[in-house]
């Protein structure tokens, strides 16, 4: 059996691992698959220049519409590497692997590594074939490759990326060859879920992060909709403004709108409904939308928290309907909903925006509404239904470190984990 692997988000620490472990060993050969990347988190780079720019601009480096750079762990939460892909195009993407600890060797976690990226990148991302470039000499690593599946595509090319690189061959996997080998393994055959849903200002986003921390367990939240962009071959903000069409009765209807008369500018609502009122429109028809619809949107949504779900043996799922669509999923799910009064909301929102009372009343007003229009419009519930969790948990009786050891132990009571 494969070892257990997890690929998560990089940590400063993370790349002075990686930068240390590439120069003890000098040579890219070490490398499965060959570095992609150019910039400054290429081969020897310069980690104080890394290690100097903002949080942001590095966010905006590891994980962007161009690669996907992620740290490798194991379930011991010992950090073994790193993983890259390179977008190509709309149907091809490249990737790199490095296992920095040469003990490793010869273990099957590069295995276990390029599987899970064979896995995301085909099921999740919906690509046509994946391919990686190879030293021309590493018959280890290409007898590895090709055992998965990959072949040979274009003959030897010098590299001209690194000093002392060898000739590399481009060796590539379709995703039909992909399917033939692997649709009928046991991957996330036993994997579980746990969602944690909650309206602005009751703590939730915190909550699930700190179960996800305390439990050593992967969260999930804004990746989703850069997975839904990348898959859809779309943009982020795309995705967002179709929820916020999604929210009210009048978004949905500039929408459809919109999308079915190309040169309108929206403008008067007024003459807006007296158009509608002329128009046979009917909301969830696909062939109406340009882009996005309802359909489109929640089709690719369950596919990709299905993937992200088989990937990791419990993930810690926050928001976006997970409550109402993973149980249709997964095997095993467990919902959890953090409920606060209004009281307790308005203060915790004033006190983090830095605003009024007044001010951060009217901020839930608009938070809620909107909220309620997407769970009511895009899922056909109300996110207040407590029929639709498992557990719920009052904040305002509680302090944090009580709400997450709660839920951290009904976790283990309720054998999800």
């Amino acid at each position: 059996m494969l070892p257990e692997i997890r690929l998560q988000k990089v940590s400063r620490d993370d790349l002075n691992r990686v930068r240390d472990w590439n120069r003890k060993s000098g040579s890219i050969d070490g490398w499965l698959g060959h570095y992609s990347i150019n910039g400054v988190l290429d081969i020897g780079y310069d980690s104080e220049k890394v290690l100097s720019l903002s949080d942001a601009e590095l966010n905006s480096l590891l994980d962007n519409n161009r690669n996907e750079i992620r740290s490798v762990y194991d379930d011991d939460d010992n950090h073994l590497g790193e993983s890259r892909v390179l977008f190509l195009s709309d149907n091809a993407a490249e990737i790199s692997i490095f296992i920095g600890d040469s003990k490793l060797s010869n273990q099957g976690y590069g295995t276990s590594v390029l599987i899970h990226l064979l896995e995301e990148l085909f099921v999740r991302y919906n690509f046509r074939y994946i391919v990686a470039n190879l030293p021309e000499r590493n018959n280890r690593l290409i007898k590895l490759f090709n055992s998965i599946g990959f072949k040979k595509s274009l003959d030897p090319v010098e590299c001209v990326k690194h000093d002392g690189c060898t000739n590399i061959v481009e060796f590539r996997i379709e995703k039909k060859e992909y399917d033939s080998r692997f649709s009928d393994s046991d991957f996330g055959i036993s994997h579980n879920s746990l969602s944690i849903t909650g309206l602005v200002g009751s703590l939730s986003h915190r909550v699930a992060q700190k179960v996800s921390e305390q439990n050593h367990l992967p969260y999930v939240n804004h990746e989703i909709h850069r997975d839904l962009a990348i898959r859809l071959r779309t943009t982020q903000k795309e995705i967002e403004d179709f929820l916020i069409s999604s929210a009210s009765f009048w978004g949905r209807l500039m929408a459809k709108f919109v999308a079915s008369h190309p040169g309108y500018i929206p403008g008067d609502t007024l003459s807006l409904s007296s158009d509608f009122l002329h128009t046979n429109y009917i909301f969830d028809d696909s062939h109406d939308h340009i882009n996005l619809n309802k359909k489109i949107y929640l089709e690719n949504l369950k596919v990709i928290l299905k993937s992200i779900y088989q990937e990791n043996k419990l993930s810690i799922f926050d928001g976006h309907g997970s409550n109402l669509l993973l149980p249709e999923i997964c095997d095993s799910h467990f919902s959890v909903y953090i409920s606060a009064s209004k009281t307790f909301r308005l203060k915790m929102i004033s006190q983090e925006l830095e605003i009024s009372l007044d001010e951060a009343n009217s901020f839930l007003k608009e938070q809620d509404a909107e909220i309620s229009g997407i769970y009511k419009n895009l899922y056909g519930a109300d996110i207040l239904d407590m029929s639709k969790y498992d557990m719920v948990v009052n904040m305002d009786d509680i302090s944090m470190n009580t709400a997450i050891n709660l839920i951290s132990k009904a976790i283990g009571t309720r054998s999800v984990s």
